[in-house]
Order: C-alpha cells, then structure tokens, then sequence
C-alpha cells in the first residue's frame, strides 16, 4: 500500500535525480567591475589612510578584546528528485543537513558547552502552487522520516531549473546561517569569531555594537573593495601583514545598509603558493570599533595579530593557508555530530517510492 509521502508525490510527477555540480555562470552574466554588488554600496577606502600612503601594516600580539569564542556552520545537501507544479515549472528538492557549533577556548583547551550546537536534516521545495493539503500530508511524512520540510517562496516565476535548484540551495543555507546567529545571540557578551560573512550572521540586530569578528577566505569582490594599487598590495603582503582598513557598507537585509570596518590579512606566505591564496578579509561592526574600541587601529593590529597566531599549520588541511585552527577544530566537531545525508537520502527514497 503507498505511503501517505508516495502518494502526494506521485501527484506532481516527483522523480528521482542524481545530483551534480551547480552549473558555472553563463557567458555575461558576470558583474562588470563598475558595477555594485547586490549586497555591497559603497567603500571608504581612506578610512585608515590616504590611498597614496597605503602599504603593509604590520600585526601585533596582545589586547583584551581578541575573540575566544568561534562559530562555524555546516550544510551538505543533494538534489534528490523534482516534481512538475500545477504550471508545469519543474521543482527541485533538495535534502540537507545543516547545523552549527560554538567552540571556546579556555587557556589553550578549545572546549563546547552542552547547548552550543545545533544540528538537524531538512527537505528543501520551493512551494508556491503547491495545494496546501498537499503540502500538510507531505509535512507529515517527511516528519515521520525525522525530516523536516522547508518550505520556501518564489523568488522568480522563471522555468530555469537551475535558477530554482540555486535558490533552493540558498533557502537550506540560510537556515544554516539562523543556526549560526542563534549560537552568536547566546554569547553576545563574550567575543566571537565567525567563519563567513559578517552581516550574514548580525543580519537585523538593532545594535552593531558587538565583539563579532567575520573572516572571509575567499577574496570575492576584491575589485569593488579596492582600488588597483590595494590589490597589489594584498598580492604582496608577507605573513602577518594587512592592508590599511576600509569601510564597506554591506547590506544585511533589504533597504538596510549597515558598514563594517575591513581590511585583508595574508596568513600564510609559505612554498610557492599563488599571490592571491593565503588572504583572508576581516572584518568588524564599524559601530563597535568606533563605540567599544574607540576607533582604535591599534585594536586591528591586536586582532590581526591573534589571527595570525591561530593560523592552521597542517599541511594535510586543504585550506591551511586561509583556515584558523579553532575553525578547524568546529569543523570536525560538526563532521562528528552530524547525521548521515546518505541515510537520509536512502529513507526518503524508499519512503516517497520514488524511481
């Protein structure tokens, strides 16, 4: 007898698929270099220094506001299967597990507390058209498995399959980044370290006066955040250097600007590694460094400093060269606790009936 769950995905059509690779941006889809990125508006790149003194700075050890507390989130998803809407438009569904972990370190000892993690396994859908009746028996399904069922709005009411797969993917992500922000929440008196973004994990917090530090290992947007000789400079800089710090006004959610104070940090210089591998960008709440630490870049200096002590030296770790050791550490905690996609993956396939 089928399954409740096979029953209303045998409605819509639903299939199985075999993931893949997120397809490469086509030919001009690219941002131009004049233009702004959507989540980006201006840069103040002589916030620091006039852009005709800027060269390397030199980092620091000590200071009492260096972060001892590090936030990292996970997600692993698959594209399972798709359905045909009402419209014909097909949906993607995407199962993941997602989850985030604090770490503190205590001395030298990184420790976790019991309720400083979160882990979970979701289907994600884009569900507009999708009879609510439907969607009510697919929830109770899908909770049967231990699964629970994101449901998420249109963003487009395009065909493109891979326009909807990627704003699927981003749905499961952000309940990856709420996972993160819950964690950062419980600890706002105690300063924190997180692995990605800034504003992504402040997102709407009435006050950015908080000890947040973001590091970002990939040099995305570099040439909206610096000017040519900037860039060179990045290029050029030796272990424990960083570039004078800049002002970016991100944008955490719609109609809202908010501006961090950034600025890019080579942590690794060593073997014959590409001028632009090695970098991280950095950056803090411009309310807290000029409120809290009274616009002090001997503080950035500080900062710059304690990251660069906790660089990763394991050569076996494919991102040594842009990953802090605490970060590492959050990395495995969460490989270790989380449950099995494959399982997941398995359970839903035998439960949904699908071929």
């Amino acid at each position: 007898m089928p399954s409740p769950l096979s029953e209303v995905l045998a409605k819509y059509n639903a299939r199985l698929l075999d993931d893949y690779p997120v397809l490469p941006v086509f030919p001009g889809d690219e941002l131009e270099e004049s233009e702004v990125a959507p989540e980006e508006g201006e840069v103040e790149r002589d916030y620091e220094l006039p852009l005709d003194r800027w060269g390397a700075i030199p980092s620091r050890e000590g200071g009492g506001h260096l972060p001892t507390r590090y936030i990292d989130g996970t997600i692993v998803a698959r594209t399972v299967g798709a359905l045909t809407d009402p419209q014909g438009r097909q949906r993607p569904m995407l199962l993941a597990v997602i989850g985030a972990a604090a770490l503190e370190l205590d001395s030298s000892v990184l420790t976790r507390r019991e309720m400083d993690f979160e882990v979970e396994t979701l289907l994600a859908m884009i569900t507009k058209g999708l009879k609510d009746s439907d969607l009510h028996q697919m929830t109770l399904g899908l909770e049967d498995l231990g699964l629970r069922f994101l449901q998420l709005p249109a963003r487009t009411l395009s065909t493109d399959f891979e326009l909807a797969r990627a704003h699927t993917f981003d749905g499961a992500r952000e309940e990856m980044l709420q996972a993160e922000r819950r964690l950062m929440l419980a600890g706002l008196d105690q300063p924190t370290l997180v692995d990605g973004v800034l504003e992504d994990r402040l997102g709407d917090l009435d006050s950015w006066d908080v000890p947040i530090v973001g590091v970002v290992k990939r040099l995305l947007r570099i040439r909206h955040h610096l000017h040519q000789a900037g860039i060179n400079l990045v290029y050029t800089l030796r272990p424990g250097e960083r570039t004078p710090a800049i002002v970016l006004q991100t944008k955490p959610k719609p109609y809202m600007f908010k501006p961090v104070v950034s600025w890019f940090l080579r942590l690794s210089g060593e073997g014959h590694i590409a001028p632009s591998w090695g970098v991280v960008r950095v950056a803090i709440p411009q309310e807290y460094f000029e409120g809290t630490l009274g616009k002090s870049f001997e503080a950035i200096n500080e900062i710059s400093g304690w990251l660069y002590t906790l660089r990763c030296r394991d050569r076996s770790y494919a991102r040594m060269p842009v990953s802090l050791e605490p970060i590492v550490r959050v990395e495995e905690h969460l490989q270790a606790l989380r449950p099995s996609l494959d399982a997941a993956v398995g359970h839903f396939a035998a439960a949904a009936e699908l071929r």
